[in-house]
Formats: C-alpha cells, structure tokens, sequence
C-alpha cells in the first residue's frame, strides 16, 4: 500500500494543506489600482486573508479532519470525509471568486480601508498566491477521497486506547469490554492467552 494511502499519509496531507493556507494567507492575492480621488492611482495590494476571510480555519479544519479521519473508527472516519468534501469545495469555491473577479475585490477593500461602504471602481488582477490557494482545497478533496475509502481499508485504532467502559465486537458478535477497562479493574487481560498456551500444551 502506498504510504500516501495510509492513515499517516493522509494526516502529512492535511498538514501540508494546513500549511499552504497560511501561507497563502499572508501574501498579495490581487494587484492593481482604485480610481478614487482619496487613494489615487497608486498600486493597492489586497492579502488572502483579507480576500478569503477565515481561509487560515479553513486550512486547520482540513488537519484536523485528516487527524480525524486516522484516529477514529468506521463511522468517524465517514464523518470526517464528509466534513472535508464540503470543507474543500467550499474552500475553492471563496478562491475561484477572488480569481473570477479580483476588480470587484480589490475595490470592496479599498471601500472597506477608506472607512466607505459599497465598492469602488477598481481595476486589478488575481496574483499566482490566490492560484497556490486552490492547492489546498484540490488537497482537501484528496483527503475526503481517502478518508472515506479508510472507513473499511485502514486497520482499527488499537483497543489498548480505547476509553474505560468502551465495549467492541467480539470474534463472534459478542460485546466484550476493552483490555484498558480490564485492566482498571485488576484484571490481566494477558491471562486468557497464558491459559489457552498452557491447555494446549
């Protein structure tokens, strides 16, 4: 299996996600000029954070959704996949709308930076950072992908953690409790194995 398709592929994914994005966030996203009398027509810059408001949270839920997704079980692992599909369209969807129509963006900041409301005639141009932005909802999507065939293909996190009281499918079906609990109530789970070796011997 590639290590890509394992749960610490997909963890290193989120993280790289998480790490563009604020990147991202702090560089120039559009570029160009305002024709208002106040500003003149000198070069205005509009940052990502301030063309995708919240685009750093964005970048975080995709981590800690891929953190998700490796650590929990079955239908965690369906949860987390939905919350990074939606995370990531939603996340491209803001990016492609800053490259659609940076003008529109840049002259709403200018407006916003002049103490104005409304928008002013602006003319500028989306900048290769605002491109790079759509790496990590692209990263998103792969996560969601690979979270949702993880539900059934990655191995179970091991019992050993699981919290006291937590019950999992026995071989046969039945509800048996966890070695942790086990072992909070004196008991060794390891003794079971030491008697069967012994019967058979």
């Amino acid at each position: 299996m590639s290590v890509l398709t394992r749960r610490a592929g997909a963890v290193l994914i989120g993280a790289l996600a998480a790490l563009l994005t604020v990147i991202a966030a702090g560089r120039p996203w559009i570029e160009g000029t305002v024709d208002d009398a106040m500003i003149g027509g000198s070069l205005q810059q509009v940052g990502g954070d301030e063309a995708v408001t919240g685009i750093v949270a964005l970048g975080l839920v995709l981590l800690a959704g891929a953190v998700a997704a490796a650590a929990t079980r079955t239908v965690g692992r369906r949860v987390a996949a939905v919350i990074l599909l939606l995370t990531a369209l939603f996340l491209g969807a803001l990016v492609l709308r800053v490259i659609m129509d940076p003008s529109a963006i840049l002259g709403s900041a200018a407006a916003a930076d002049t103490g104005r409301t409304g928008s002013l005639t602006a003319t500028g141009e989306a900048t290769g950072w605002a491109y790079l932005a759509l790496v990590p909802a692209l990263l998103g999507l792969v996560l969601a992908a690979l979270a949702w065939r993880g539900a059934t293909a990655w191995p179970q996190p091991s019992s050993a953690y699981d919290r006291p009281g937590t019950e999992r499918p026995g071989k046969r079906g039945e509800r048996v409790t966890s070695d942790w609990e086990r072992l909070s109530e004196g008991e060794d789970p390891t003794a079971d194995a030491g008697a069967v070796d012994g019967s058979g011997r």
